[in-house]
């Protein structure tokens, strides 16, 4: 496969990763649905892999201003910090200042994107992303050696070993736990970014078959030997393929345009879902007396279209206040 195409429809595939998100949030958020349903739906949280995959690329693309001596490290991490957390920013004061009880340091944990790590809720990504974004300056040293790929190897089995130990302390780790889990997709993008720049062909073993082999092996060792091995990130790097060589066979323009289309609000989609649609399923949901959310289906869905609408206004605003800074 050639590994051009993960650049060429990245935010095509952003806007995949962005609708299977939305899907597997539904059963959380009470979306009533036959039991096997809901559990494949759930199972779609490996869209966020895709994400961290996709990232990984787009870092290393980054990075290479920082590596030409054009940028510090410090303007580096301040404009991917402000990319990130200005747009989280206008979704979580708003809430802050709606909940009324205003708590100084866990508010500007929350506005700087950890409030996952210390508390155990909020946007967990964020915190994901930020954290790798933090050592993603001595991942393009670690990976300048020519055993790059034991290297890589090294790196994911560290985040495996790392996030079995923190099994054994107390839940509040488990936040810690699960980030650190989904690591290696993040590391992968990183790493196949150079082949992805100079348009190299990757076999379809190390993209598709190899993660699917591990994937199978780990969930045995759930099953039969009460392990608990994350498998997400598992998936994210051979849907991302699959998903790439699907849209590069797609001739349907309408396609490309809604896949770009929530590709480019995907971050702000993302908050959202999480943070702002909860809060359209204290409305009425009554016409009359007939009652319309039946299942939780018209919440879900309306507010999933309302939350797009703000998507938009909030994109656009941060690009102007991220312009007008940086």
């Amino acid at each position: 496969m050639n590994s051009f195409l993960f650049s060429k429809y990245r935010t095509e595939l952003m806007g995949v990763a962005t609708l299977l998100i939305i899907l597997c949030h539904a059963p959380a958020n009470d979306v009533v649905m036959p039991s096997l349903l809901a559990r494949l739906i759930s199972s779609l949280g490996f869209g966020v892999d895709m994400f961290l995959f996709l990232s990984g690329i787009g870092v290393w693309y980054s990075l290479r201003a920082l590596n030409a001596g054009k940028i510090s490290v410090l303007r580096w991490y301040e404009k991917r910090f402000i990319r990130i957390l200005l747009p989280c920013a206008l979704f979580t004061i708003p809430l802050i200042i709606k909940g009324g009880k205003f708590d100084i340091l866990r508010s500007l944990i929350r506005i700087l994107g950890f409030e996952y790590l210390f508390y155990g809720i909020g946007l967990w990504y964020v915190s994901c992303a930020l954290l790798l974004y933090l050592v993603s300056p001595l991942l393009e040293l670690l990976f300048l050696s020519y055993r790059k790929w034991q290297v890589l190897a090294c790196l994911i089995v560290l985040c495996i070993i790392t996030s079995q130990i923190m099994l054994l302390y107390e839940p509040q780790i488990h936040s810690w736990r699960f980030v650190i889990s989904r690591f290696p997709s993040f590391f992968v993008g990183y790493a196949i970014a150079p082949m992805v720049c100079e348009e190299k062909k990757i076999s379809l073993f190390w993209l598709l078959l190899s993660p699917i082999i591990i994937l199978c092996i780990f969930y045995i060792l759930n099953h039969k030997a009460d392990y608990q091995f994350s498998l997400f990130w598992l998936q994210g790097v051979p849907a991302a393929t699959i998903v790439a060589y699907i849209i590069d066979k797609l001739k349907n323009k309408t396609i490309h345009k809604i896949l770009t289309f929530l590709g480019i609000i995907s971050l702000e989609s993302y908050v959202t879902n999480v943070l702002v649609l909860p809060h359209f399923k204290t409305w009425n949901w009554k016409f009359g007396d007939v009652n319309i959310n039946l299942g939780n289906w018209t919440y879900y869905i309306v507010g999933t279209v309302l939350c797009l609408f703000l998507c938009v206004i909030v994109n656009k605003l941060s690009k102007l206040i991220i312009k007008s800074i940086l």
